[in-house]
C-alpha cells in the first residue's frame, strides 16, 4: 500500500458507520482480512485508502457495497 493522492469524501466515516452497524471492530475487520489493526485504523481515518483486493473484501465482509464506500451512491 501507498499513500494516495485521491480524495474519496467521507469514506472512512462509512467504513466506520458500516463497522459499527454490523458491530464489528476494526480488529475483528482486521483479522478478517489479515491485516494490520493499524492498516484498518489508517483506512478509518482517510489516512490511506485499500486497494481494489482489500476493498472487494471489505465489502463482502461488511455486506455493502463498493457504490456506498466511494459515495457513488
Amino acid at each position: 500500500m501507498k499513500h494516495c493522492d485521491i480524495i474519496i469524501p467521507d469514506f472512512g466515516l462509512r467504513l466506520k458507520k458500516s463497522l459499527k452497524l454490523r458491530r464489528m471492530t476494526q480488529l475483528e475487520l482486521a483479522r478478517r482480512l489479515e491485516v494490520d489493526k493499524k492498516t484498518v485504523n489508517s483506512w478509518c481515518n482517510d489516512i490511506w485508502y485499500p486497494n481494489i483486493g482489500y476493498l472487494q473484501q471489505i465489502c463482502h465482509v461488511l455486506n455493502i457495497s463498493a457504490d456506498y464506500l466511494l459515495e457513488l451512491e
